[in-house]
């Protein structure tokens, strides 16, 4: 199931973290929505991501080939209460439509949501950080005045 029946403690208190984290824009125009989540481990980000998109897309899956299933069954239940030759030619077609409908809705992987950018863990930067930055300018700044002050000081003593 993709959601507890009754969600004990342990799931809300996920689930409050989950949405916190998460970030969802959807973009009418183009019809697509954007998530992005937020977590101390990018590699967790994108595999929880990864996880929640499969999840979904499998539950509206299983749903609808539930619903599909459904209006087979009463389309086929329908057609051997009829005795008309015209409206059981129809309902044999909408069974038919019904049952192409349910293939395709099984074959597909990507039943909602579909992964235009597959979730992805941000590159990391080989340049040094600031911080490594301003102690290789304070230990050279050091290193020149120290030898600054040894120069002047060996002129001095040759004068």
């Amino acid at each position: 199931a993709f959601l507890p029946a009754e969600p004990d403690a342990p799931d809300v208190v996920v689930f409050n973290e989950l949405r916190q984290a998460l970030t969802v824009y959807y973009d009418r125009v183009n019809r697509i929505a954007f998530l992005s989540i937020t977590t101390a481990s990018a590699d967790a980000s994108a595999e929880i991501l990864r996880t929640l998109i499969t999840q979904i897309n499998s539950h509206l899956q299983q749903r609808e080939i539930e619903n599909i299933r459904t209006r087979i069954d009463f389309l086929t239940a329908e057609l051997e209460t009829v005795t008309t030759e015209v409206v059981r030619n129809a309902l044999a077609a909408l069974i038919e439509e019904q049952r192409n409908e349910l293939i395709l809705i099984e074959i597909v992987d990507d039943f909602v949501f579909e992964a235009i950018d597959p979730p992805m863990v941000p590159a990391e930067s080989d340049n040094l950080s600031l911080l490594t930055w301003a102690a290789i300018g304070l230990l050279l700044g050091v290193f020149i005045l120290i030898l600054h002050t040894l120069i002047r000081g060996v002129e001095r003593v040759e004068e």
